[in-house]
């Protein structure tokens, strides 16, 4: 999972951050919270992203286009993570530049486009009005 053992701890740091991202943020697309509760889980889950999101990026080496200077898990994380906020906050991928950076060389990838012009990829978010 990296080239050194300082490159698999800083994998593993990676890895816990989004783990605990994805854990919160999962909540809002409960199809059982009515609006109030939307927006009230939405609260929580932006204040849980500007604590943990600067932590990704404190960790990065990006170069070449990768998270890690060299392609990891870590770049399909992280395009993953991107697409999936930017279903719920617009704003979040915009306020992470280097680490859409990341996204898009992921986004180019033959695989991956195959998937994105599939009928499993998501490509949309809650109506404004459930929020």
């Amino acid at each position: 999972m990296g080239r050194s053992l300082e490159d698999e701890a800083q994998v593993e740091m990676f890895l816990w951050t989004v783990d605990a991202i994805f854990r919160e943020t999962m909540r809002l697309g409960c199809p059982r919270l009515n609006c109030e509760d939307v927006e009230k889980e939405k609260m929580k889950v932006w204040g849980m992203l500007r604590e943990r999101m600067p932590l990704l990026e404190k960790f990065e080496k990006i170069k070449n286009g990768y998270y890690m200077g060299y392609f990891t898990i870590c770049d399909f994380f992280v395009y993953e993570l991107l697409a999936y906020l930017s279903l719920f906050f617009e704003c979040v991928p915009s306020k992470c530049v280097r680490l859409k950076e990341v996204a898009n060389k992921v986004a180019t990838m033959e695989r991956i486009v195959a998937y994105e012009h599939s009928d499993r990829v998501i490509k949309c978010r809650l109506p404004k009005e459930s929020w």
